[in-house]
């Protein structure tokens, strides 16, 4: 997560599911990064300032569809996805 020209919080973790396809695998990992976007966010708006954009990036098609359309866009592999 980068603030600026810098960057807050970086990690890099094995994730604790094992997942069956790269969509699952990156709305996992998405999950996983937004407790730590959510405090930074809320801290942030405490200290008095203002966030115009909050941006998640995401390189997976379907995973963007399933998060934005939600269970609208679910499929054969993955209805048992709960969004």
């Amino acid at each position: 997560m980068s603030l600026g020209k810098g960057a807050v919080i970086s990690t890099s973790n094995k994730q604790k599911l094992n997942v069956n396809s790269s969509m699952e695998g990156e709305l996992v990992g998405s999950h996983e990064v937004m407790p730590d976007v959510l405090y930074t966010l809320y801290f942030i708006k405490a200290q008095g300032y203002t966030v115009d954009k909050n941006i998640m990036y995401q390189s997976n098609r379907s995973t963007m569809k399933l998060q934005v359309n939600g269970c609208l866009s679910s499929g054969k592999k993955t209805k048992h996805i709960k969004s």
